[in-house]
């Protein structure tokens, strides 16, 4: 009978927590979706939410290990997965959302989802290697190196200097060893 209770407890105060998110009331949903994170770490939609609200707070660095519970919670939710791979391509973390992006093929159900991201990747690889934000390309090339990707790294570092685009003096002289050599 206990659990029933608290059970219903649980789904009321979700319940609160999306009404205030939905009223823009990103204080009171933070609050109420972390009240139900300490009593269930793995709930997936508190777990999304709170997510959510740290990514439109533009902390989507913050917001990326609750998109990854909320898809461990529940891989079948298709949002869970757009929420995650959007958040890692934002912050540059390529490989991991070639990773996520790969392991979405393997479910019947998320195969549409695996082809409008495949489809929407592939466009913003080609967008992001034709252009000129050479501060992106050198995040996605950190990136990759700290993911033990280093000939992709040098790929991007490569993309830099054969565009002359104009970059930091601190990576004029920058070589492709110097760069996969520092930590």
């Amino acid at each position: 009978m206990l659990n029933l209770i608290e059970n219903y407890d649980m789904q009321l105060r979700l319940k609160s927590a999306i009404s205030a998110h939905q009223q823009n009331n990103y204080e009171d949903a933070h609050r109420l979706y972390t009240e139900i994170l300490s009593e269930q770490p793995n709930h997936p939609d508190a777990n999304h939410n709170i997510g959510i609200i740290l990514a439109h707070r533009s902390r989507t660095d913050k917001a990326i290990p609750y998109f990854y519970r909320a898809v461990e919670s529940n891989y079948t939710i298709q949002q869970f997965w757009k929420s995650l791979i959007t958040a890692l391509v934002n912050e540059h973390r390529l490989p991991e959302a070639e990773i996520m992006i790969e392991r979405i093929s393997k479910f019947d159900s998320l195969k549409d989802l695996y082809s409008q991201f495949s489809n929407s990747y592939s466009e913003y690889l080609a967008k992001l290697e034709g252009g000129h934000d050479t501060a992106k390309l050198y995040k996605v090339a950190q990136n990759l190196k700290a993911l033990g990707h280093y000939q992709r790294a040098v790929k991007f570092l490569e993309i830099i200097k054969n565009k002359k685009i104009s970059i930091s003096p601190l990576l004029v002289n920058l070589t492709d060893q110097d760069f996969l050599s520092k930590n």
